[in-house]
């Protein structure tokens, strides 16, 4: 939960999320994509979603659909603007 509550920890290089497709207020797809923008201030940042059964919830699919977005977005300005990430 302290990640999810935007603790700037720019060296947590893994994020695994346990339960990832129940439902609650920690497994919203807004809790999902907060805690998963922990991991991407990391250079090497990693999340696991972890599941009981291999579903995947809305949540889950919207965190990631959303991430992936980002991620487009974010590679596309750091080749326009000549960026390097660095560890």
């Amino acid at each position: 939960n302290l990640l999810r509550e935007g603790l700037d920890l720019p060296q947590v290089s893994l994020v695994a999320i346990v339960g990832a497709e129940k439902r609650g207020y920690l497994r919203s797809a807004t809790s999902l994509i907060q805690t998963i923008g922990r991991a991407a201030r990391h250079v090497n940042g990693e999340v696991l979603l972890y599941t009981d059964d291999g579903f995947v919830s809305d949540s889950m699919r919207e965190a990631i659909e959303e991430t992936n977005r980002r991620r487009s977005i974010q590679l596309r300005y750091n080749e326009d603007n000549g960026v390097t990430p660095r560890g």
